[in-house]
């Protein structure tokens, strides 16, 4: 009994510096793992502006490259072949921030970090950063063209105002020429362009014209999340 408690005694006085030496070595191999110390995150930007999408890691042993929408982007800073984008930072750092300027709308996508595997140690991916990338609408045009619409008293008149290239869709809004906002009478779509990202917005006014209208503005507004001023357009 003795001698096991001697025994037990000395594994006792053993374990700890067992599970130092574990733990140590442990460490020592977690130091040499590829790791990120920032990741890219979602982001809004509209067409034109700077964006930054963060990548900064420790221990890099493999390549890193950047995708979008899953195609890589290359492996060296100046990315050739894509002229709005670079790597900045530094090796050193371990910083290689993809740039982006000016922002376009096939920027419009999911981004992600990549560093590839090497001898020992394994391939890592960054969370995926989705790009929302925001236009604004053109002018918006109305129809029939023109700056005077000539009808007679009880005929029905019809105004087409649209709006197309926004992202998110324009919004439309008819005033008249005291300022005041028109909503009886109005119908308004939207579709999806050819691209499959941005928006067409139309908007048909329809009355009956009476004396009241003579002379009178009709103003069409467009305007979306991208641009801070509506875009207008008028007749009478």
């Amino acid at each position: 009994m003795e001698l096991f408690k001697m025994a037990l005694k000395s594994v006792l006085q053993i374990l700890p510096a067992c599970f130092l030496v574990i733990f140590g070595v442990k460490f020592a191999e977690s130091l040499q793992e590829q790791a990120f110390l920032r990741e890219p995150f979602d982001q809004i930007a509209t067409v034109g502006e700077h964006v930054t999408l963060p990548c900064r890691v420790v221990n890099k042993k493999g390549v890193l490259q950047w995708t979008r929408d899953g195609f890589g982007l290359g492996t060296d800073r100046n990315l050739t072949g894509y002229n709005r984008y670079k790597m900045s930072g530094s090796d050193e750092e371990g910083d290689f921030t993809l740039d982006i300027q000016p922002v376009d709308l096939e920027d419009d996508a999911r981004f992600q970090c990549q560093i590839g595997a090497a001898d020992g140690v394994k391939p890592i991916r960054s969370r995926y950063a989705t790009l929302t990338v925001l236009v604004p609408p053109d002018p918006p045009k109305l129809m029939p063209t023109g700056d005077l619409l000539k009808t007679v008293e009880g005929r029905q008149v019809e105004l087409r105002c649209e709006s197309r290239g926004g992202k998110p869709a324009s919004e439309i809004t008819w005033t008249d020429d005291r300022g005041l906002v028109i909503s009886e009478g109005v119908r308004t779509h939207q579709e999806l362009m050819e691209d499959g990202k941005r928006h067409k917005t139309i908007s048909i006014l329809k009355f009956p014209a009476s004396i009241e209208h003579h002379d009178r503005n009709f103003t069409c507004q467009a305007q979306n999340s991208a641009n801070r001023q509506p875009a207008s357009v008028s007749t009478r």
